[in-house]
């Protein structure tokens, strides 16, 4: 699953080993521990995510439903404080927009 926050772009996928472990994963420094403070992050650097860490599945799940519950914001990518985080995350918009027109005209 890919969660995309204000301050922070997460993939989560199953644990290998232990059905109540998630692997939290993360491209850019910190965005782990930004949701996850006490995460024991480990760096791959030629993995494909660079930043991991295990979690238990009801702290991700938790965290993920707070998040929710504390959604202010009217327009997402105006919360989003890094200019090039917004960035990137409008170009992944703009991907999704296009796939979207283009399922229409399919139809």
């Amino acid at each position: 699953m890919w969660i995309f926050q204000n301050e922070s772009f997460l993939s989560v996928v199953a644990h290998e080993d232990e059905d109540s472990l998630l692997h939290v994963r993360a491209r850019v420094e910190g965005d782990i521990e930004r949701v996850f403070p006490e995460a024991g992050v480990y760096e791959t650097p030629y993995g494909d995510y660079r930043f991991n860490a295990n979690l238990q599945r009801e702290r991700v799940a938790e965290a993920m439903a707070n998040a929710v519950r504390h959604i202010k914001y009217e327009t997402f990518q105006e919360s989003v404080p890094d200019p090039a985080r917004r960035a990137v995350y409008g170009e992944v918009w703009d991907a999704m927009a296009a796939e979207e027109k283009r399922r229409l005209e399919e139809a």
